[in-house]
């Protein structure tokens, strides 16, 4: 190996899936932040997760960009997110 995946290209992609995991689970803290003042917990919730779901499939398909190293990479960086 002569440090392919430490490439400035990889780590952009690493930051990137590190951002999409604090974008996602952000907004579903906030999600859930919200629920108990509103009347309508359902609709809240299943309105944010399509939204939260769209858009990170967008950016990964984005970020992907039709190499599967790209996409293994940043989602190393969103599950590291999770933990």
């Amino acid at each position: 190996m002569n440090g392919q995946f430490l490439s400035p290209e990889y780590c952009l992609v690493f930051g990137a899936g590190v951002v999409l995991g604090l974008f996602y689970f952000g907004s579903l803290w906030l999600t859930v932040r919200l629920a108990h003042c509103l009347r309508y917990k359902i609709s809240l919730a299943c309105v944010s997760f399509v939204g939260r779901l769209t858009f990170v499939f967008v950016a990964y398909y984005v970020i992907m960009a039709g190499r599967w190293e790209r996409f293994a990479i940043a989602l190393f960086g969103f599950y590291l997110t999770r933990a």
